[in-house]
């Protein structure tokens, strides 16, 4: 998706049970599967297919990035937030590994106020909170904002929680080291 050059539209500041009922991985048509190829064989390479049984283990209605963010938009479009007329915030870990998710934030919200934390611990204070909201478009006399607080975990081949290669890098590192040191 191409990066909207604007920002999101408004919602109440409580959503109700509908968005969360969107939101549920057990909403319609709701699948995480391994691709198939010709006769139902698995043309991925079996590491990825062992990765996603080990994460279905802890998290068994899993979604995929693409898909939490697909129901969000479409959830919060209902309420009548755009890219053109909100901004999201996101307080998401500082790790490189997070900036996909905040990459496909960025695409469906047109663009994102960081207040990252370690751990996805919220740690800007009361001026970041502040100069974050501070940044939204004003359409109507009114600011909307989207809020992401999510920290991040690893789930290796192995079913190791907490272990992730890094490209160029032997041996597995730790997805949260924040997380991992308070442990």
């Amino acid at each position: 998706k191409e990066k909207k050059s604007g920002r999101n539209q408004s919602a109440p500041a409580v959503l109700g049970p509908q968005l969360f009922a969107m939101l549920s991985p057990a909403a319609p048509g709701h699948t995480l599967e391994a691709p198939t190829g010709m006769n139902g064989v698995n043309k991925q390479a079996p590491s990825l297919v062992q990765r996603l049984n080990a994460i279905k283990q802890h998290f068994p209605d899993v979604m995929s990035a693409d898909d939490f963010i697909a129901r969000v938009e479409m959830a919060l479009a209902g309420y009548g937030f755009t890219g053109d007329n909100c901004i999201a915030m996101s307080n998401l870990c500082r790790d490189e590994s997070c900036l996909i998710l905040e990459d496909k934030i960025e695409a469906a919200f047109g663009s994102c106020f960081s207040t990252h934390g370690l751990g996805g611990v919220l740690t800007c204070g009361v001026i970041g909170i502040k100069a974050g909201l501070s940044h939204s478009p004003v359409v109507g006399g009114k600011e909307r904002y989207v809020f992401f607080s999510l920290p991040h975990i690893a789930i290796d081949s192995d079913g190791t929680i907490g272990a992730l290669a890094r490209p160029n890098r032997p041996g597995a590192s730790s997805a949260c080291g924040a997380l991992i040191a308070v442990t």
